[in-house]
C-alpha cells in the first residue's frame, strides 16, 4: 500500500497483527478490518508497537494504490501488501491459509476469491505466536496483544 517493496522481515521489531484477504471481499475482510480498527483503539498507546497488516490474495487487481485507498477507509496507518501466487504458495505452509479464485461470469476478470479467515500475531522477532479463528471479539485480541507485549517486556528486562 506504500508503493514500495516490503517483506514481513522488514517489520521485525514490532508486533504484527496479520490477515490475508482481498479488497473486493464482500464479507470477512471488511468485518476483520473493522475489528482491527477497534483493537487499535482499545490498545491505546500500545498500538504504536503493533503493525496492522493486510496481505491480499488478489495481487492481480489489488494494486498498491487500491490497497492504500481501501485500508484508509478503516485506518490510514494500516499497511497492505499483495502477493503473487508464487510468493503466496511459498509462505502458505507457514500459515496454513488457503485461497481459490472462482469465476462468476464468462469474463476472466470477474472472479471472487474463496479464502481462509484466520488472523495471526507475529512477535517482533518474526516468529508466529498465535493463530486466531475468524472474528474473535476485539477486546480479546487487544488483551492478547497486551499480554504478549507485557511478557516480552518482562523477559527483556535484566
Amino acid at each position: 500500500s506504500t508503493g514500495s517493496d516490503l517483506s514481513l522481515s522488514d517489520l521485525q521489531g514490532r508486533w504484527v497483527l496479520l490477515f490475508f484477504g482481498y479488497t473486493r471481499c464482500p464479507d470477512f475482510c471488511p468485518l476483520t478490518l473493522s475489528d482491527y480498527r477497534q483493537v487499535k483503539r482499545l490498545l491505546g498507546e500500545q498500538a504504536d508497537q503493533v503493525v496492522f497488516l493486510y496481505i491480499s490474495f488478489d495481487g492481480l487487481r489489488d494494486t498498491p494504490e487500491l490497497l492504500a485507498n481501501h485500508l484508509a477507509i478503516f485506518d490510514p496507518e494500516f499497511l497492505g501488501m499483495s502477493g503473487d501466487d508464487q510468493t503466496l504458495s511459498r509462505i502458505q505452509p507457514d500459515y496454513g491459509f488457503y485461497y481459490r479464485r472462482q469465476l462468476i461470469s464468462e469474463s476472466p476478470a470477474r472472479y471472487v476469491v474463496d479464502h481462509s479467515t484466520r488472523s495471526y500475531i507475529i512477535a517482533p522477532t518474526g516468529r508466529l505466536v498465535a493463530s486466531l479463528t475468524y472474528q474473535p471479539p476485539p477486546d480479546y485480541t487487544a488483551n492478547l496483544l497486551r499480554d504478549f507485549i507485557a511478557a516480552a517486556t518482562l523477559t527483556a528486562q535484566p
